[in-house]
């Protein structure tokens, strides 16, 4: 690999000023990262661990930058991986098994399918705050609840799937959760109650179409409740807001809590 350096350019800062300037455009302007790689070897030992910082598997992680991940070490992904997310390709399998052990220091997690083996890896995830599961089957959903204690530092779990129930259940296992989003809902209002009767519960986003008017119920006027269209959540939900990068995108959460707000004065209102 040639650097920039071997060709003639000198430094004109010290080492502990250039870093955090390096490292301060590598993180506030992410494309300019491979760039910055090649300015000198010291910049590539700088920066070389934020090609790490998010992982998207699926169908668009390339076969070259694989191969990449194969070569760190368990101790090297824990330590800088902070964003995964996983979608269900051909590689989905293989991919788990291998990586999920290894990413064990991640913050956020998306997960688009779920096994049992994947399930077992995710619930040593001790830092995990943010979790999206995404059509889980049951049998690994349910593999979360023999654990006391699970997934202790997360606050903000979004399930899109049928098993409210199960998800229900969860909810007592995390002991610092507070706000949840639910798909599917419609046919586990019990369970929707039950989760809207913890204490430590928040806030809960409902997700519905727009054209499908709420039921006029007590339940869903209830004060921790934000109801929001498929529509917004396409816009902006918490996922989005971290692996687009878009610094003044207002983050789903922080909306749904101003609503919140302003419904404790005022009447039912739906975000839009």
């Amino acid at each position: 690999m040639t650097f920039m350096a071997d060709i003639g350019t000198t430094p004109h800062l010290p080492p502990e000023l250039e870093r955090p300037i390096f490292t301060f455009a590598a993180q506030c302007f992410s494309g300019t990262l491979p760039n910055l790689l090649l300015v000198a070897r010291r910049t590539y030992e700088w920066l070389e661990p934020l090609r790490y910082f998010t992982l998207r598997f699926g169908p668009n992680m390339s076969p070259e930058f694989r191969s990449l991940l194969k070569q760190k070490s368990s101790s090297f992904l824990e330590a800088h991986v902070f964003f995964t997310t996983w979608q269900k390709d051909g590689q989905d399998s293989q991919d788990s098994r291998e990586f999920l052990p290894k990413c064990l220091g991640a913050i956020h997690v998306v997960f688009q399918y779920g096994t049992l083996d994947s399930f077992s890896s995710l619930a040593r995830y001790f830092r995990l705050r943010t979790l999206s599961l995404d059509a889980v089957p049951a049998v690994s959903f349910s593999l979360c609840l023999n654990h006391s204690t699970i997934f202790p530092a997360l606050t903000h779990l979004e399930y899109n799937g049928a098993l409210i129930q199960t998800c229900a259940r969860l909810v007592h296992h995390c002991p610092s959760l507070t706000h949840l989003m639910l798909y599917d809902w419609e046919h586990s209002t019990q369970s929707l109650s039950n989760i809207l009767n913890i204490k430590k519960i928040c806030l809960v986003a409902i997700v519905h179409d727009h054209n499908k008017p709420m039921p006029d119920v007590d339940l869903f006027k209830h004060e921790k409740l934000i109801p929001v269209t498929r529509e917004t959540v396409a816009k902006g939900y918490f996922e989005r807001d971290w692996l687009q990068e878009i610094p003044d995108r207002v983050d789903f959460w922080k909306r749904a809590e101003q609503i919140l707000q302003f419904r404790k004065r005022s009447s039912h209102v739906i975000m839009s």
